[in-house]
């Protein structure tokens, strides 16, 4: 989860607005990754339960309107295409 939001971040800066604590998870996830032996478990259990939930219902959200945005874009792309052909007039 940490690497996808290091990842996505890095994309799309916006998204650190959208899924709230973006640094954090990313430093949390490098603190596992480089230092579990200071990690206390009972925190990454808490974690697990009542965070990545909501982040990952954020994450679905993000991606319906990604994929709305993509759609939209590609339906202006082909309008323009047909302009642009002739095979549209605008009157």
């Amino acid at each position: 989860m940490g690497e996808a939001v290091s990842q996505g971040t890095r994309r799309f800066p916006d998204l650190e607005e959208s899924i709230g604590p973006a640094r954090q998870i990313v430093g949390f996830r490098n603190r596992i990754i480089h230092g579990s032996a200071d990690v206390d478990s009972s925190i990454v259990w808490a974690i697990v339960q009542n965070e990545v939930p909501r982040l990952l219902e954020k994450s679905e959200a993000i991606m319906a309107l990604e994929a709305r945005r993509e759609k939209t874009r590609q339906i202006k792309q082909g309008m323009m295409q047909e302009l642009l052909t002739g095979s549209t007039r605008l009157v």
